[in-house]
């Protein structure tokens, strides 16, 4: 058995042995080429697991859901149309009643109705206090 600290025979001089700093530096660059390869398969993993999901409620082509029936009761008109936090509110009314449609505007259905009652006469009127006779 050969001695790993003797002379190499075909003449070369011997190298030193690594210092700890070098052997701290190596294993800092394989440990963060590690990181980073990890970072790319994880990268990779989530856009192959992304792609194969179906998304929530996928809307027709080019985000168009086609004709939608809003059921509109004989004599309501529709007042308004307003788009916010991801609805559209409809405000239709007649003579007597009012009414808000919520719709999704990624599938045209309608999400709820919101009905608007007047108060009735006893409750509308303003509350006047008696006065003191004094």
């Amino acid at each position: 058995m050969s001695d790993d600290t003797a002379a190499p025979l075909s003449g070369e001089p011997a190298k030193p042995p690594l210092s700890n700093s070098v052997k701290a530096a190596i294993l800092m660059l394989v440990t963060m080429g590690l990181v980073l390869v990890a970072g790319f398969i994880f990268v990779l993993v989530v856009v192959v697991k992304r792609s194969h999901q179906p998304s929530e409620q996928a809307a027709g082509f080019a985000g168009r859901f086609g004709v939608s029936d809003i059921h509109v009761a004989p004599g309501e008109t529709v007042k308004s149309v307003t788009m916010a936090d991801g609805r559209i509110a409809i405000q239709i009314a007649d003579d007597k009643n009012q009414e808000i449609i919520i719709v999704s505007p990624k599938t045209g259905q309608e999400i709820g109705r919101i009905r608007l009652r007047p108060l009735s006469d006893l409750a509308s009127r303003e509350f006047v206090p008696p006065q003191d006779g004094n």
